[in-house]
């Protein structure tokens, strides 16, 4: 374990996140923040990840579930709902997302990526050991219907975390992508991350869906036009005609402080995709 792992390790036992924290308007915290989408559809930002809670009548649809402390107190807000019905969808199964898994074990569905059950396993074997069949993997686009709503799943397998789910609301026009999109906040890179599939995919969605409101991984609920800035971001990253100090005036961005930075995330998608040719 490096100094930095240490870092996002040692905030994250008290946190319940496993970044620092940024700005208030940026990166929810503890106690997270509960936003009203509009009477049926809920936001929890905080913690590690951006949660949705869709409800009506005694069906409801939870969309990551958060980890730690954060993944609680939004346990807890969905108690206040009289559910007798719940489906989990997961955007991705890293611990960001899926940490608080065990608090919703009495989900009648819980769905993931194609391969999300073996990252699962080796995050809690006891989880899934106690869920049993509930777990259903995506190869493909699926279509389902909860709370009077048809939710659109669609395993997108590139992103920051990997393993990936975009999740549509069609009739609200909402985009939930996940690790897709980080929104005006540097996003922490995998080694084994392929920006270049990335780029596509979150462009072809976006093109393809054209949603209203984007929902990030992290940070606010974001326009069409803020989820292109993300994707200029990768490109421009990317893209050997631009110096850094460019970049620097273009994505004066929010950092997090010990985990990853601007001139980190250059550096490291400059190295992956050298041969990038920009495209607007």
């Amino acid at each position: 374990m490096n100094f930095k792992e240490f870092i996002r390790l040692t905030y994250g036992l008290f946190m319940g996140t496993s970044t620092p924290y940024l700005k208030p308007n940026n990166r929810y915290l503890f106690p997270t923040h509960r936003l009203e989408v509009d009477g049926e559809l809920s936001l929890f930002l905080g913690g590690s990840a951006v949660c949705g809670l869709l409800s009506k009548g005694n069906e409801a649809l939870v969309i990551n579930t958060n980890q730690a402390r954060p993944a609680e107190l939004f346990r807890a807000w969905v108690s206040e709902k009289a559910i007798s019905q719940l489906t989990v969808v997961l955007s991705s199964v890293d611990s960001d997302f899926s940490g608080g898994l065990r608090q919703f074990a009495e989900a009648s569905k819980i769905f993931v990526a194609e391969g999300g059950k073996n990252k699962l396993r080796h995050q809690s074997l006891a989880i899934l050991e106690s869920l049993g069949e509930q777990i259903e993997e995506l190869v493909s686009e699926k279509v389902i219907e909860v709370a009077g709503e048809r939710i659109r799943l669609i395993p997108v397998g590139a992103s920051a975390s990997g393993t990936d789910l975009a999740v549509y609301l069609e009739t609200r026009s909402i985009l939930f992508a996940g690790a897709l999109f980080y929104n005006r906040i540097h996003p922490i890179l995998r080694p084994d991350l392929d920006v270049a599939l990335w780029i596509n995919k979150f462009d072809s969605l976006l093109k393809r869906l054209n949603p209203t409101k984007i929902v990030p991984a992290e940070g606010d609920v974001a326009s069409r036009e803020e989820a292109e800035k993300f994707l200029d971001y990768l490109r421009d990253l990317t893209d050997t005609r631009l110096d850094f100090s460019t970049c620097r005036k273009l994505y004066d961005w929010p950092e997090i402080p010990s985990c990853t930075s601007l001139e980190e995330n250059f550096d490291f998608l400059r190295l992956k995709f050298k041969s990038h040719v920009r495209v607007r």
